[in-house]
């Protein structure tokens, strides 16, 4: 097997064989020497060389061109020879064709070094160019990317091992971080559960939801519809701007109390705050779970889970303030910086399947749900009791990259809109993001039964492809709202005190959403994957809130119903019972006459009964609920339905 340019194992000192299986293995000693002083330095040549020639050659005096065209021609030519692997491996057999495969294998090799050469000379363009040229941010980046490699399992690729065999076999393998292959299929694991299938590895939405399981689909009503549109409108005009007013509030207050004479070491601390409180949160969910049990404990539960929410939430600001502000103190406004830097991010979300985290209010509401409330999902889903090590990483992963790389997104779309929508009024500025966000947002909603039904056709690659799009305009809305509302507080809201403002914005909303049963919205947290739901749930909003309230009157309702034809069902059996057993307390009459009574009774108690479980057979026939499961990310529940 070929080894990767990337990969330790060939310079661990193994010994390697010569061509003949049959000849003695070469020393080690004289296998490392060769390593290290033929081939590395004559690969190092090659990538001098070439780096030179692409200054000299490539746009001598236009270095930001030079720049687009090695990181456009590198980065896409790797995606190009990584999907045609397979393909190139069959067309070129060496068993087959072994005199094509030996010229055609070699002007590969060319070319991809090229490639590989042009990428890296296209990024380090990118660095010298927006970087700030201090010693102390070249450090801290280098310890971040260090970290950030060994949160994945991949610090090893820092180092390029010197020496890799032309082999014929796996000449063409590039090997990728998750090893599947182009062209394989994914066979999802499908379990029968009371008559619908359910897909072993989906997960919902970004608020916390529950997997979605195609069940019985909810049939649209003008009812249904109208309570529909009154969720939207509740999401989009009362829980969006009180989650934005609690974030802008809290942001504010962290730079008013943490190190304000400082900002770098104020945004450390806040960064460190962040960072350490999620991975504490992720880890110990658990725990919390078990010992704030609202069956056990109601009252310890009802104000732990708040305390919870209230530092969750807390953190969540300091990391997204602490990142944020890191990234506008050591880098550049450059508008074509922004945009690289921004699409990049989106890209590697992309390739992670993590398009969806971008999302929040006004496209989901959290319900302070007992069930989920302590509820963190991480990336690879892993628990801790069976593997606590494997389960901190995954929780790293989740926060460290996954995180990141959404800070980096808003961020990056953030500043675009700043530097382009009215920078020099921030009044209109805040009013055409307020006109434009709502105005996506009523676009994206009014869109969903369109993309539902274009998923429900599409699968694989396809979908998640047309679910990601969908996603990201979405989030254009769900950031124009947010800084909208953000810059209209700033300018309008008690502009001349900024502390009373900050607390009053923080404080209230908090408040208000603990009394809206909804202030988990506030949390950033877990990590969802894109397009898991089954069919077309994966482009359907989360954002139940009124539907759930009828939902519980009309169990209520229909649970009382049910409870009283039980009890009259019993009462007209206890009735013929009783009359049974205490015949001789009623005079005798002729049995003729006892005979017609007996006759009359008996079709009398049949009907009667016999009406009552109809009457119940009915009600079990009807759903009881408008969404079964309200965590769900569409309208299809997740568990049978039950009485």
């Amino acid at each position: 097997m070929r080894g990767s340019f990337l990969r330790l194992d060939q310079i661990t000192g193994s010994a390697r064989k010569t061509l003949n299986y049959d000849d003695p293995k070469v020393p080690d000693i004289v296998n490392n020497i060769y390593a290290a002083l033929v081939i590395g330095p004559l690969v190092i040549c090659y990538w001098r060389g070439t780096w030179n020639l692409m200054d000299r050659l490539l746009f001598p005096h236009d270095e930001e061109l030079r720049m687009i065209t090695l990181l456009v021609a590198g980065i896409g030519g790797h995606l190009l020879f990584m999907l045609l692997q397979t393909s190139l491996q069959r067309w070129l057999d060496v068993d087959e064709r072994p005199v094509s495969f030996y010229l055609l294998s070699r002007v590969y090799t060319y070319i991809y070094g090229a490639m590989c050469v042009g990428t890296w000379r296209g990024g380090w363009i990118l660095i010298d160019r927006y970087a700030p040229q201090s010693l102390v941010f070249f450090i801290e980046a280098s310890i971040v990317g260090l970290l950030l490699l060994g949160s994945v399992q991949s610090f090893c690729n820092v180092a390029g091992a010197p020496f890799v065999n032309d082999s014929p076999d796996g000449y063409f393998d590039v090997p990728t971080y998750f090893k599947s292959k182009c062209g394989e299929e994914d066979h999802d694991q499908v379990s029968e559960v009371s008559g619908y299938t359910e897909r072993s590895s989906m997960r919902g939405s970004i608020a916390g939801i529950e997997d979605g399981i195609t069940g019985i689909p909810f049939k649209p009503s003008y009812h249904g519809l109208m309570l529909e549109l009154i969720d939207y409108l509740y999401a989009s005009l009362v829980v969006a701007p009180l989650v934005v007013c609690y974030w802008r509030g809290t942001w504010n207050l962290m730079g008013e109390y943490i190190y304000p004479s400082h900002m770098t070491t104020s945004l450390i601390v806040s960064l460190a705050i962040g960072i350490i409180g999620h991975i504490v949160f992720n880890i110990f969910q658990s725990t919390l779970r078990q010992y704030l049990n609202a069956d056990k404990h109601r009252i310890a539960y009802y104000i732990g889970s708040r305390m919870y929410t209230t530092i969750y939430g807390a953190v969540c600001v300091n990391c997204w303030r602490g990142g944020w502000q890191l990234i506008d103190l050591y880098t550049t406004h450059d508008v074509l910086y922004v945009v690289l830097i921004t699409l990049g991010c989106l890209f590697i979300l992309a390739c992670l399947k993590g398009v969806r985290n971008v999302m929040g209010t006004p496209f989901l509401i959290i319900n302070d749900s007992r069930r989920e409330y302590f509820d963190v999902p991480t990336y690879f889903k892993l628990t801790g009791s069976k593997d606590p090590g494997l389960y901190v990483l995954d929780c790293m992963f989740s926060v460290l990259v996954i995180g990141s790389l959404v800070v980096f997104v808003w961020r990056g779309l953030w500043v675009l809109l700043d530097l382009k929508l009215f920078p020099e009024d921030h009044g209109t500025s805040a009013w055409a993001s307020i006109i434009i966000g709502y105005g996506v947002t009523g676009v994206t909603f009014s869109l969903q039964p369109l993309m539902r039904w274009t998923c429900d056709r599409l699968t694989g690659f396809w979908r998640v492809v047309v679910a990601d799009m969908f996603l990201f305009f979405s989030f254009i809305g769900t950031i124009n709202v947010w800084r909208g509302i953000w810059q209209a507080l700033d300018t309008y809201f008690l502009p001349n005190e900024p502390l009373l403002s900050n607390w009053i914005t923080h404080g209230a909303a908090l408040l208000l959403l603990i009394l809206l049963n909804c202030s988990n919205s506030v949390l950033v947290r877990g990590v969802y994957i894109d397009a898991e739901e089954p069919a077309g749930q994966c482009v359907v909003f989360p954002v139940y809130y009124i539907r759930l309230f009828f939902q519980k009157e009309r169990k209520k309702k229909q649970r009382r119903l049910f409870d009283a034809l039980e009890r009259a069902d019993l009462n007209s059996t206890g009735g013929v019972l009783q009359d049974k057993k205490h015949p001789h307390h009623q005079p005798h009459p002729h049995p003729q006459q006892q005979q017609q009574q007996q006759q009359q009774k008996e079709p009398q108690h049949h009907i009667t009964a016999d009406q009552n479980h109809q009457v119940i057979r009915n009600l079990e026939a009807v759903p009881l609920t408008i969404i079964d499961d309200p965590k769900s990310n569409g309208d299809h529940s997740s568990q049978a339905p039950r009485m």
